[in-house]
């Protein structure tokens, strides 16, 4: 399972995008990513779907890792990201005229899904955990999502 979120070029100085993912195996948190993105993004859904890219990178080389330590995976990782227009861009990459501007590089989601690496699905603003990572948050949120990364995610499952 892996939570993939982005502000949208919320730095005032270089007008780039902070990003995060985490992902979960097992019920815990096994790797996370918090970073400023290397691209000026017009558009939200691109500084979205540059994040899931990452981390789509990562997750097919952790599956490869558990497949060679005889872990295979049957089933796709789950991604859950708020944005709808980058969950139907990574179905259909030709989805708009407005995305041709995005590199093909970051058509591997494409092709992942394709392959049942991953799938992607829509979650709230108010259940994207990695918010903790992209933003500042209201004290009670931050709390939440803490605990969930931590302590609850088991329960977030």
């Amino acid at each position: 399972m892996v939570y993939v979120d982005v502000d949208h070029a919320d730095d005032l100085n270089d007008h780039k995008s902070q990003s995060g993912y985490v992902v979960f195996l097992n019920g815990g948190p096994i790797t996370w990513v918090s970073h400023k993105q290397q691209c000026i993004a017009s558009l939200t859904t691109k500084t979205k779907y540059v994040d899931v890219v990452m981390a789509t990178k990562e997750i097919v080389w952790l599956r490869h890792l558990l497949a060679n330590l005889g872990y295979s995976q049957s089933t796709p990782t789950m991604f859950f990201l708020d944005n709808q227009n980058a969950i139907r861009l990574s179905s259909n990459p030709k989805f708009h005229c407005h995305t041709k501007h995005i590199d093909i590089q970051y058509h591997i989601i494409h092709q992942s899904q394709e392959h049942q690496f991953i799938h992607l699905q829509y979650v709230s603003i108010d259940d994207q955990i990695v918010d903790v990572f992209t933003k500042a948050l209201h004290m009670d949120k931050f709390q939440r999502f803490h605990f969930l990364l931590t302590l609850g995610s088991k329960n977030n499952q």
